[in-house]
């Protein structure tokens, strides 16, 4: 469990520091880099946990980054819970390769992001045209975090062989209760 936070708290500084390093122009007159690697954070660390579990990580996870960013009301906390529900229903259908689980990413940002753009429309933050956004916002975004998500996904997997690891020696130490550990 803690080298889960510690992966999501990794992600969330990953943000950061992209957010630091790469210019945000919310005019939409350049193409515009959003950082998501909270999110594919919250996507891998969540993928075998049972659906409840999932819910209540996705709206915690939206509720604090609602809370710590000055923007919309709500909107991580909607769109995380509703994206992680959705590939939650897929992922039950895929694999683990790498291919796979790097389709499973880019399919899951380009959700969030159109659960973003059906928010700022409904509650009138933006006037753009679909196709406007997907080309100023989120084709970058989604050509960006290919190279981001190949590296969460190997990081992933380091973090998973090293919580097993880590299951294998403490299940090591562990005696039944039946079996006399003094030997005689």
């Amino acid at each position: 469990m803690g080298l889960q936070i510690a992966f999501v708290v990794f992600g969330m500084m990953c943000d950061l520091l992209l957010g630091i390093f790469l210019p945000q122009d919310y005019s939409y007159m350049h193409l515009l880099f959003i950082p998501q690697i909270t999110f594919l954070c919250i996507l891998l660390v969540t993928q075998r946990k049972p659906l409840p579990q999932v819910i209540l990580i996705a709206l915690t996870i939206g509720i604090i980054l609602d809370l710590n960013q000055s923007g919309y009301i709500f909107l991580n906390t909607l769109t995380y819970t509703v994206t992680i529900y959705l590939v939650y229903l897929w992922l039950t259908r895929v694999s683990e390769s790498i291919f796979e689980t790097l389709l499973l990413i880019i399919v899951a940002i380009f959700c969030k992001e159109l659960l973003v753009y059906a928010y700022m429309i409904v509650f009138n933050f933006t006037h753009l045209s679909f196709t406007h956004w997907f080309a100023y916002r989120e084709f970058l975004t989604l050509i960006g975090h290919i190279p981001l998500s190949l590296g969460l996904i190997y990081l992933n997997r380091i973090r998973i062989d090293f919580e097993n690891h880590i299951d294998i020696k403490r299940r090591s130490k562990e005696s039944p209760l039946w079996i006399d550990a003094s030997g005689s």
